[in-house]
């Protein structure tokens, strides 16, 4: 590992509004930062390095075109999460009595119903009754007896080693089961809702309660429509699940649509308000969105400025037009180390102070119109950098989505960068204090055949799964590598499957609203229920 040291900072300063016009979060963001980057040689990780620059550079910019909305929260810290968001509820709670007190007066109803399905021969679903009896209560003799467990000396009930499924013999029993145990059930299922609206219960204690209900009646109408799902096929699942099926392939068309569409450059000359940079440039190809400056061949130049327009219109497409019309940006495409180091010897925008610090830099940003440097390895890395810079741009100038939100920045810039290249090259490599698990997932996830969806659902489901409220509060500085690889499922579920509201907290956190109140808020959920429906859809998806 090369390890890689980069000076964050804010090229091209001059242009910044006074101290006076900037929120404090944003004039402490101009400070010299020095981070630190590993750097792989041998796989197809790019990095972040001064990449980081142009995005506190447009803190600039956002300053601009935004002002902090009087009254609105600040951008910083934000307030610690409600009880429910961040730990169960109070076990001492009066209302969890009365559900064990319901829950326990169920299982003679279950029983019954067990005595019904072994009269009628229908024995798997009898398993399944003697399986519910053991969730109320696990030390029930009898259900373990019918399951054929044993029991240990030390009273431990365990599992026969073999098991073969129970069958249901009689069909027509069987199929008449659902309505019996659904009306002998009703007076459970009405008591336990009872207690949702006697106590007013929302978030994880009314979850809570509707998985007991739909335990006890699959098909309950009331808690199915409560919670916002459908059936697809003949399965209950999320409705965002249902929305984010159709919606994969019309973003897909509108990434090959936008790349279709995109102007074809043309050539153009250097103007005088174009910098020296003490190159020749071999080609300058450009159309209304970018221009690009390179030192490699016309057709990777092309590609460039193509990318870099398709990914305004997919942006545009997906989350709204900005609310002022986009300048062109200069792209600097650069190939070899020495191209780099003469392009920051001679930039006006890069101070002599800044310039040992970005010497290795992959991608620099120069200014608050988005210009940008890239001198990547290879032809993939260039390109994958382009898309993300210009993702980063819009993110941070239409937005006001900057890297303290650190879960939006890198998710939504990760997603859509592999939607339009089909790589995911551009993030954060590990600290040094990284773990074995974290060494492990991040070489999961740089492997080209990676799926990130199923490594999430394997992380998400165990006990490294980040906290969703802490991660929301997080700098891009802070994100371990399983924040990041949940940053990327929360941006998919949002792009997909609540493409309606996304635009809506995007805009709220830019305009300084926490990404907790912008969720809570525009969703209508707590942090703690979000958490539980990503990872449920997330299940879903795969």
């Amino acid at each position: 590992m090369e390890a890689v040291s980069v000076m964050l900072t804010v090229l091209g300063a001059r242009e910044s509004p006074t101290p006076s016009r900037v929120p404090a979060m944003l004039a402490r963001s101009l400070a010299p930062l020095r981070r630190s980057f590993a750097t792989s040689t041998s796989t197809a990780i790019a990095r972040r390095s001064a990449w980081i620059a142009s995005s506190v550079l447009v803190l600039v910019c956002a300053a601009l075109a935004r002002t902090q909305h009087p009254g609105s929260p600040s951008n910083g810290a934000s307030p610690p999460a409600t009880q429910e968001a961040s730990a169960p509820a109070n076990e001492a709670a009066p209302w969890r009595a009365e559900r064990a007190a319901v829950l326990s007066q169920s299982i003679a109803t279950l029983e019954k119903l067990a005595d019904w399905c072994t009269a009628n021969e229908a024995f798997a679903e009898r398993d399944k009754l003697f399986e519910l009896v053991l969730r109320i209560d696990p030390e029930h003799f009898r259900a373990h007896k019918a399951l054929k467990h044993v029991q240990t000396r030390d009273g431990k009930w365990l599992p026969p080693e073999k098991t073969t499924p129970s069958r249901n013999f009689n069909p027509a029993a069987a199929a008449r089961f659902p309505t019996r145990m659904r009306e002998e059930l009703a007076p459970c299922c009405a008591a336990l809702l009872a207690l949702v609206d006697r106590h007013d219960l929302d978030g994880l204690d009314r979850e809570l309660l509707f998985d007991d209900v739909v335990r006890f009646d699959p098909e309950h109408p009331r808690v199915r429509g409560e919670r916002g799902e459908t059936k697809l096929g003949d399965v209950w699942v999320l409705e965002e699940t249902v929305r984010a099926k159709e919606r994969r392939p019309q973003l897909k068309a509108t990434v090959k649509r936008a790349l279709a569409d995109a102007a074809e450059p043309h050539e153009f000359r250097a103007e005088e308000h174009d910098p020296d940079c003490g190159l020749e440039w071999k080609c300058l190809l450009g159309n209304e969105s970018v221009r690009v400056f390179s030192m490699g061949e016309r057709d990777e130049a092309a590609l460039f400025a193509r990318y870099a327009t398709a990914t305004l219109t997919t942006v545009d497409a997906l989350l709204g037009t900005p609310d002022l019309a986009r300048q062109p940006f200069s792209l600097y495409a650069l190939k070899l180390a020495t191209e780099r180091s003469t392009f920051l010897a001679n930039h006006p925008q890069i101070e002599p102070a800044q310039r040992p610090a970005l010497a290795n830099a992959v991608t620099v940003g120069l200014n608050v119109r988005g210009d940008f440097m890239t001198c990547a390895q290879n032809a993939e890395e260039r390109l994958d950098t382009v898309v993300r810079q210009t993702i980063a741009h819009v993110l941070t100038v239409d937005y006001g989505v900057l890297p303290q939100t650190a879960w939006a920045f890198e998710g939504i810039g990760m997603y859509l960068t592999r939607e339009l290249t089909g790589t995911r090259m551009t993030y954060f490599s590990l600290p040094a204090s990284a773990n074995a698990a974290q060494v492990k997932l991040r070489k999961q996830l740089v492997s080209p055949k990676a799926n990130w969806m199923n490594e999430a659902h394997e992380m998400l489901e165990s006990e490294r799964k980040p906290d969703l409220a802490a991660l929301l509060r997080k700098n891009v500085d802070e994100l371990t590598i399983e924040d990041l690889l949940y940053s990327y499922v929360l941006a998919a579920y949002l792009l997909e499957a609540r493409a309606v509201e996304t635009p809506r907290i995007l805009r709220s956190i830019g305009d300084g609203m926490s990404s907790e109140n912008a969720l809570r808020d525009v969703l209508g959920i707590e942090i703690a229920v979000l958490d539980a429906r990503v990872r449920r859809w997330l299940s879903e998806r795969r």
